[in-house]
C-alpha cells in the first residue's frame, strides 16, 4: 500500500506489498539504537524456515534495518508476521520483546515469540507479531479522518498509552503508521516499547523523527514523550498536514490551520516544548469527552412545578363549579354536570390525528438530522417535470471505505440547463470530510437529466441530490426543486 503523499520513505526503503501495513517495516528507536543496513535482496528466501518452525510464506516489505515475512504458527492464531532484523544488542532487544510479551491488552498488538536465528549467513533477531489488515498511514493518502472518526480511534489509542504508562512502559513509535486495524479493534504497535526506567545513549549521531519530541536528541524516555507523538498524529491525520516545528528555533510548533476545536487546543497542549507543561493522557480524555447540556437540569425542574399547580388548580376548579351548580336558578340547569365539567379540564384522550404519547418516539439524532424539505418544483398544466436519466454515484475506493465509521452524507444543489446537462454544482450540506464532499460533487456533475418542459418548450430545472457513504456502499437519491 502507498505511504502518505507528505511522508517520505526513509532511504532504500522498499515499498511494501498490498498485504503489509507499513507499521511492520518500522526501524529501531530512532536516535537509541545503531543498527546495521539490511541491503540483501530478500524475495528468494521465500519457502526457507527460521528459527526450526517459522516457514516465510511471502516477503511483505522491508526497509534499510528490516524485512517482513507472513507466516504461520502451530497455534491460534495461524496467520501472522515475522520481523528479521540484524543482531545488534541482541540480548537487550530480545529481553525487551519479550517483556512486550507480558503487556497483554486489548489495544495493543499481541507479540507471540521473539528469538535469533541465522538466515543465508547473516546473523539476525526475529519477533512473530499479530497480523494486521492495514495501518492509519495507509488511509491518509485518501483522505483525512473526520471528527467523528477522530473521536473514535482516540479511546483505543489512549487506553493503550494509558496502560502502558501505569506499568513504567513509553510507546515511542506512536504515529499514523503505527496506529493498526485488526477487524473492528484499533491496536497499536509493540514493538518499540521501552521501559521508563531504561537508559538510552545518546551521542548526536542520528536526528529525531518527524513525531520525535524535543528530547529525544537527549536520549530522555518518559511518558510525556508519547503525548508529544500523540500531538503530531492527531494533527495529521485530521488535516494531512504535520505542525511544522524547527528544533534549532526552539519555538513551540505552527499548527495546521485546518485544525479545529477541540482538537485544536488538544494537539496544542500535547506540543508543548517543555514536557512538564504537556497534557496528561487523562486531561487529553477530559477535553475529547463532549461538554454536558446545560439545559438539563431547568428541564429537570419544569414539569415538577407544573405539576404542582395542577394539584391545587383541580379541586378549586371542581369547587367553583359545584358551588355555581348549587346556585343556578331551577330550570336553567346547565346540561353538563359537576363531575363531566371537571372533566372538560382535562387532557383530552389521543385520537387518530393526536398521536399517543405511549407511542415510539423518534431517536433524538434523527431529529436533529431532519431539515424542512424543499418544495418540489410545480410546473404549468401545460408543462411536465424534468426526469433524470443517468445516474452516476462516486467511485470510492475500499480502502477509504473502510475508514467509514456509521454514515457520512453529502448533499449537492446542481443546475440543469434546457438540453439536461449540468451546468454548475454546489454544497447544500456538506461533511466534515472535504474528500468525500469533493467525491459527491465530481460524481454530481455527470449526471444528466431529461429537461422539463414550460408552455411545450425546454426548461432549466434544479435538483438536490443526496449522496450516503458508508463502509458497505453508496447511496444516491434526488429530488428536483423549484427555481
Amino acid at each position: 500500500m502507498a505511504a502518505s503523499p507528505h511522508l517520505r520513505p526513509e532511504p532504500g526503503t522498499t515499498a511494501s506489498s498490498p498485504l503489509a501495513p507499513v507499521a511492520y517495516n518500522n526501524a529501531e528507536r530512532a536516535g537509541r539504537t545503531h543498527g546495521e543496513s539490511v541491503t540483501e535482496n530478500w524475495k528468494p528466501q521465500e519457502g526457507k524456515i527460521v528459527a526450526g518452525k517459522f516457514r516465510l510464506t511471502q516477503q511483505l516489505g522491508g526497509s534499510d534495518h528490516s524485512v517482513v515475512f507472513l507466516t504461520e504458527r502451530t497455534e491460534e492464531p495461524k496467520k501472522a508476521v515475522i520481523k528479521l532484523v540484524p543482531a545488534v544488542n541482541a540480548e537487550s532487544q530480545i529481553l525487551r520483546w519479550k517483556l512486550d510479551t507480558k503487556l497483554p491488552h486489548p489495544h495493543l498488538l499481541r507479540i507471540f515469540e521473539s528469538g535469533q536465528c541465522e538466515l543465508n549467513g547473516h546473523q539476525l533477531l526475529y519477533v512473530v507479531m499479530e497480523y494486521a489488515e492495514e495501518d492509519l498511514s495507509q488511509i491518509l493518502p485518501h483522505r483525512p479522518l473526520t471528527a467523528n472518526e477522530a473521536r473514535e480511534m482516540l479511546p483505543p489509542v489512549l487506553d493503550a498509552l494509558t496502560y502502558l504508562h501505569g506499568k513504567g512502559f513509553v510507546h515511542g513509535g506512536l504515529k499514523p503508521a503505527n496506529i493498526l486495524a485488526i477487524a473492528d479493534r484499533v491496536k497499536l504497535s509493540s514493538d518499540s516499547i521501552s521501559a521508563i526506567s531504561e537508559e538510552v545513549v545518546a551521542d548526536g549521531s542520528k536526528t529525531p523523527g518527524a513525531y520525535d519530541p524535543p528530547e529525544a536528541l537527549e536520549g530522555k524516555i518518559s511518558a510525556r514523550e508519547d503525548v508529544w507523538s500523540l500531538g503530531m498524529t492527531l494533527a495529521e491525520v485530521l488535516t494531512l498536514h504535520r505542525p511544522v516545528y524547527d528544533p534549532a528555533k526552539k519555538q513551540e510548533p505552527s499548527l495546521p490551520k485546518e485544525l479545529e476545536a477541540p482538537f485544536r487546543d488538544i494537539v496544542k497542549g500535547c506540543l508543548q516544548l517543555d514536557p512538564k507543561n504537556r497534557l496528561t493522557i487523562t486531561e487529553i480524555k477530559t477535553r475529547l469527552a463532549p461538554s454536558p447540556a446545560i439545559p438539563k437540569p431547568v428541564q429537570s425542574k419544569l414539569p415538577a412545578r407544573k405539576s404542582s399547580k395542577l394539584l391545587y388548580l383541580v379541586p378549586v376548579v371542581a369547587l367553583v363549579i359545584i358551588l355555581a351548580y348549587a346556585m343556578w336558578p331551577k330550570g336553567n340547569s346547565p346540561d353538563v354536570s359537576p363531575s363531566q365539567a371537571v372533566q372538560v379540564e382535562e387532557k383530552p384522550k389521543p385520537t387518530p390525528s393526536t398521536p399517543s404519547s405511549k407511542q415510539p418516539q423518534r431517536k433524538i439524532s434523527e431529529a436533529m438530522n431532519s431539515r424542512p424539505q424543499p418544495p418540489v418544483a410545480k410546473t404549468a398544466a401545460s408543462g411536465a417535470k424534468a426526469s433524470v436519466l443517468q445516474q452516476v454515484l462516486p467511485q470510492v475506493p475500499d480502502s477509504a471505505m473502510r475508514t467509514i465509521s456509521g454514515k457520512i452524507r453529502v448533499r449537492v444543489k446542481v443546475s440543469v440547463d434546457a438540453t439536461g446537462n449540468v451546468t454548475e454544482t454546489t454544497l447544500d450540506s456538506s461533511s466534515s470530510s472535504k474528500y468525500f464532499n469533493r467525491m459527491a460533487r465530481e460524481a454530481a456533475e455527470k449526471w444528466k437529466f431529461a429537461p422539463g418542459q414550460i408552455n411545450r418548450q425546454p426548461a432549466p430545472s434544479e435538483w438536490l441530490l443526496h449522496f450516503t457513504f458508508t463502509s458497505k456502499s453508496t447511496e444516491a437519491t434526488s429530488e428536483q426543486v423549484t427555481r
